[in-house]
């Protein structure tokens, strides 16, 4: 993957992930905008599978990886999202994969790391 980025890479990416991630909305609170004397919006990534955005960077890497490199499977150090969105893409591609946790997920994201 090339270290530069361009709107054609954003776009393929776009692609790669399309089917795997949700569009997620982004919310207002108008009690929220009038606290702040601004407009404030949330994206609601939190909604997607794993949780979280991370999601979206854990499918690009995996299905950005060639045939021989996915069959060699993925690793991460981390006890929390990406852990459990790297290791739900990995199971969206069916390759091996394995996580080194500094500690137990929360029980919030239990379901997602057990697959991992």
């Amino acid at each position: 993957m090339s270290a530069s980025l361009d709107l054609a890479a954003i776009r393929a990416a776009h692609d790669r992930i399309r089917p795997y991630i949700k569009r997620t909305p982004v919310a207002a609170n108008e009690a929220l905008d009038l606290a702040r004397g601004a407009r404030l919006s949330f994206k609601c990534e939190n909604l997607q599978a794993a949780g979280a955005f991370k999601s979206r960077g854990a499918c690009n890497a995996v299905f950005s990886l060639t045939e021989a490199g996915a069959a060699r499977g993925v690793v991460t150090h981390s006890s929390g999202n990406h852990a459990a969105a790297l290791a739900r893409a990995a199971q969206l591609r069916a390759r091996p994969r394995r996580r080194c946790a500094m500690s137990s997920p929360t029980a919030a994201k239990s379901p997602i790391a057990k697959t991992a």
